[in-house]
Protein backbone atom coordinates (compact mmCIF):
# COMPACT_ATOMS: atom_id res chain seq x y z
CA UNK A 1 0.00 0.00 0.00
CA UNK A 2 2.82 2.17 0.63
CA UNK A 3 3.21 4.47 -2.86
CA UNK A 4 -0.13 3.62 -4.24
CA UNK A 5 -2.50 6.65 -3.96
CA UNK A 6 -6.04 5.68 -2.75
CA UNK A 7 -8.89 7.44 -4.11
CA UNK A 8 -12.28 7.65 -2.27
CA UNK A 9 -14.91 6.52 -5.33
CA UNK A 10 -18.06 7.55 -3.33
CA UNK A 11 -17.87 10.30 -0.95
CA UNK A 12 -21.62 10.06 -0.29
CA UNK A 13 -21.00 6.58 1.15
CA UNK A 14 -18.40 7.16 2.97
CA UNK A 15 -20.75 9.82 4.57
CA UNK A 16 -23.13 7.56 5.01
CA UNK A 17 -21.04 5.16 6.57
CA UNK A 18 -19.82 8.15 9.20
CA UNK A 19 -23.42 9.36 10.04
CA UNK A 20 -24.02 5.24 11.10
CA UNK A 21 -20.87 4.97 13.14
CA UNK A 22 -21.31 4.86 16.88
CA UNK A 23 -19.23 7.10 19.27
CA UNK A 24 -16.61 4.94 19.81
CA UNK A 25 -15.96 4.25 15.78
CA UNK A 26 -16.13 7.95 15.36
CA UNK A 27 -13.37 8.22 18.00
CA UNK A 28 -11.42 5.51 16.52
CA UNK A 29 -11.87 7.00 13.24
CA UNK A 30 -10.56 10.24 14.15
CA UNK A 31 -7.81 9.41 16.09
CA UNK A 32 -6.84 7.44 12.38
CA UNK A 33 -7.35 10.81 10.54
CA UNK A 34 -5.53 13.19 12.93
CA UNK A 35 -2.13 10.85 13.00
CA UNK A 36 -2.72 10.70 8.89
CA UNK A 37 -3.20 14.42 8.99
CA UNK A 38 0.10 14.66 11.24
CA UNK A 39 2.02 12.14 9.04
CA UNK A 40 1.48 14.07 5.71
CA UNK A 41 2.43 17.60 7.25
CA UNK A 42 5.84 16.07 8.73
CA UNK A 43 6.36 15.00 5.03
CA UNK A 44 5.14 18.14 3.29
CA UNK A 45 7.54 19.61 5.94
CA UNK A 46 10.79 17.40 5.62
CA UNK A 47 10.21 17.83 1.39
CA UNK A 48 10.45 21.50 1.82
CA UNK A 49 13.53 21.63 3.92
CA UNK A 50 15.31 18.96 2.08
CA UNK A 51 14.99 21.93 -0.90
CA UNK A 52 17.16 24.36 1.37
CA UNK A 53 21.31 23.67 2.09
CA UNK A 54 22.49 24.54 5.94
CA UNK A 55 24.04 27.25 4.65
CA UNK A 56 20.89 29.04 3.63
CA UNK A 57 19.52 32.61 5.07
CA UNK A 58 16.11 31.21 5.14
CA UNK A 59 17.45 27.63 6.70
CA UNK A 60 19.69 29.72 9.54
CA UNK A 61 16.62 31.78 10.10
CA UNK A 62 14.10 28.56 11.17
CA UNK A 63 17.61 27.17 13.08
CA UNK A 64 16.91 30.55 14.79
CA UNK A 65 13.50 30.39 15.63
CA UNK A 66 13.58 26.66 16.56
CA UNK A 67 16.20 27.29 18.84
CA UNK A 68 13.91 29.58 20.71
CA UNK A 69 11.14 27.99 20.82
CA UNK A 70 13.19 25.18 22.21
CA UNK A 71 14.84 27.17 25.09
CA UNK A 72 11.31 28.41 26.05
CA UNK A 73 9.85 25.42 26.51
CA UNK A 74 12.71 24.40 28.41
CA UNK A 75 12.75 27.19 30.64
CA UNK A 76 9.18 26.73 30.91
CA UNK A 77 9.78 23.17 32.06
CA UNK A 78 12.32 24.13 34.66
CA UNK A 79 10.62 26.56 36.39
CA UNK A 80 7.76 24.72 36.81
CA UNK A 81 9.45 21.56 38.14
CA UNK A 82 11.68 23.92 40.42
CA UNK A 83 8.33 25.10 41.73
CA UNK A 84 7.27 21.96 42.78
CA UNK A 85 10.32 20.60 44.18
CA UNK A 86 13.37 23.21 44.30
CA UNK A 87 16.06 20.81 45.02
CA UNK A 88 14.83 18.26 41.58
CA UNK A 89 17.67 17.95 39.24
CA UNK A 90 16.17 19.15 35.73
CA UNK A 91 17.50 18.13 32.59
CA UNK A 92 16.82 17.37 28.86
CA UNK A 93 17.14 14.51 26.74
CA UNK A 94 19.17 15.22 24.05
CA UNK A 95 19.65 13.56 20.25
CA UNK A 96 22.75 12.88 18.80
CA UNK A 97 21.88 15.88 16.49
CA UNK A 98 21.39 18.38 19.13
CA UNK A 99 24.25 20.04 18.01
CA UNK A 100 23.79 21.46 14.39
CA UNK A 101 26.99 19.53 13.06
CA UNK A 102 26.89 16.61 10.41
CA UNK A 103 23.53 16.33 10.22
CA UNK A 104 21.88 14.08 7.93
CA UNK A 105 20.06 16.77 6.65
CA UNK A 106 18.67 20.12 7.90
CA UNK A 107 14.92 18.59 8.47
CA UNK A 108 16.63 16.49 11.51
CA UNK A 109 17.95 18.95 13.19
CA UNK A 110 16.20 19.12 16.83
CA UNK A 111 16.98 22.47 17.69
CA UNK A 112 17.51 21.24 21.44
CA UNK A 113 20.86 22.88 21.42
CA UNK A 114 23.14 22.33 24.37
CA UNK A 115 24.95 25.25 24.33
CA UNK A 116 22.10 27.50 24.25
CA UNK A 117 20.19 25.21 26.72
CA UNK A 118 23.13 24.79 29.56
CA UNK A 119 22.49 27.41 31.85
CA UNK A 120 18.73 26.20 32.16
CA UNK A 121 19.52 22.64 33.08
CA UNK A 122 21.20 20.78 36.00
CA UNK A 123 22.66 18.85 33.53
CA UNK A 124 22.95 17.05 30.18
CA UNK A 125 22.46 14.18 28.39
CA UNK A 126 22.76 13.14 25.10
CA UNK A 127 21.41 9.75 23.62
CA UNK A 128 23.24 8.36 20.52
CA UNK A 129 21.18 6.10 17.95
CA UNK A 130 22.75 3.70 15.39
CA UNK A 131 21.44 5.29 12.14
CA UNK A 132 19.88 2.39 9.34
CA UNK A 133 21.26 4.24 6.81
CA UNK A 134 25.20 4.33 8.48
CA UNK A 135 25.29 7.71 8.95
CA UNK A 136 27.94 7.32 11.73
CA UNK A 137 30.16 4.78 11.01
CA UNK A 138 30.83 3.01 14.43
CA UNK A 139 33.56 0.58 14.44
CA UNK A 140 36.04 -1.47 17.39
CA UNK A 141 38.76 0.67 18.56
Amino acid sequence: MAGERFELVDRMAAVEAIRRMNEEDLRFLNRLIVERLKFIAQARSTTLLARFSVGDPQVLDYRHFRESMAARWTRCQSAAIKAADPDALVTVGLIQWSVPALLPGVEHYSAFRPKLLAALLDFQEIHFYPLAAGFYDYKAV
